[in-house]
């Protein structure tokens, strides 16, 4: 084995070390509570179908699969106060493999919500929600804090 072989086996072994090898994706569903109409969610009901929307004005639940010991949740969506910007909510959540959280958006004024979810040994994910001018019928918007989230016990 010449030398330049020999040398750039030793460079590739060892930038294939450097990255990690038990990275696993996050699996995350959104679920409407058990019960209709209810502020907060500790048990999920149907599974909210991929593609949909989650409800306006009730609590509906998230959970994510994934590897390792805790997991942040990061809640981005319209600004209440600054028309085009956005705000974020973050939850740090000590659970190991799984979590779940429930989410009001207390009336989900116009435009994009992304609930993300990463983890230290896993490869992030993302659920993304659109609403928009055309839905009906329109939501009432709630006053005080624009979104409530907490997590599932």
């Amino acid at each position: 084995m010449g030398k330049r072989t020999w040398l750039l086996s030793a460079v590739v072994l060892t930038q294939a070390c450097m990255f990690e090898p038990d990275m696993a994706p996050i699996e995350m569903h959104a679920y409407r509570c058990s019960q209709a109409g209810q502020d907060t969610c500790q048990v999920p009901g149907d599974e909210i179908v991929p593609g949909s929307l989650p409800p306006l004005n009730e609590a509906f639940m998230v959970i994510a699969k994934y590897k390792g010991a805790a997991s942040r949740w990061s809640l981005i969506y319209p600004s209440k106060n600054v028309p085009g910007l956005l705000d974020s909510m973050v939850v740090e959540v000590a659970k190991s493999d799984s979590a779940a959280v429930w989410i009001n958006l207390l009336g989900a004024k116009d435009g994009m919500y992304i609930e993300r979810v990463s983890t230290a040994k896993s490869v992030p994910d993302s659920m993304v929600w659109e609403f928009g001018w055309r839905r009906s019928p329109p939501a009432q918007m709630r006053l005080g804090s624009p979104i409530a989230v907490g997590l599932v016990q």
